[in-house]
């Protein structure tokens, strides 16, 4: 237990120099190594990483897994929203959805396997990625009204539903 607790401090105390000397370098010489702005999607990770590595190397419950996968992925999409063009963050803002959805698909991979768990994943995946597209397409096509694009896809996808099931009675037919 001391090991652990003084490499738990190592580890600590070389964060804290590192941030402290790239504050220094920043209001010195103007260099942006870390921006504080930046790191705070690496308090989020880290606690975030620290859940999956207690999980992978130490065998923990597979319960570490939700909140580690959770705080992963919003830490990394805090960091690649704060460091890339502010309209990228438009885009990446509806992924926040997904988080709770990959925290609990590790559960359900290194679990039981319980078909429960896939229930919110999916509700939750799709609905981030309805929300991704709808973004990306209302940017793409803004002179068309955005108001319209879902209902269009969802009667496409009913066609082509009633076509693969009109096929598929063709086909029994002959049999």
């Amino acid at each position: 237990m001391e090991g652990t607790n003084n490499k738990a401090k190592y580890i600590l105390a070389m964060l804290l120099i590192a941030i402290g000397v790239s504050s220094i370098l920043n209001q010195i010489f103007g260099w942006n190594l870390f921006r504080f702005i930046d790191l705070g999607g690496m308090f989020v990770l880290i606690p975030g990483l620290w859940f999956e590595y207690l999980y992978f190397s130490k065998h923990h419950s597979p319960g570490v897994l939700v909140p580690g996968g959770i705080l992963t992925t919003i830490g990394v999409l805090t960091l690649i929203e704060s460091n890339t063009f502010p309209m990228i963050g438009n885009y990446i803002d509806s992924l926040y959805i997904m988080a709770p959805a990959v925290g609990l698909f590790q559960l359900y991979v290194h679990d039981k396997r319980d078909k429960g768990l896939l229930i919110p994943v999916v509700i939750l995946t799709l609905i981030a990625l309805m929300d991704f597209i709808s973004e990306i397409v209302g940017d793409i096509f803004s002179f068309i009204d955005a108001s319209i694009v879902w209902p269009i896809i969802l009667v496409i996808i009913g066609v082509s539903l009633l076509r693969g099931r009109s096929q598929e009675t063709k086909e029994k037919e002959r049999l």
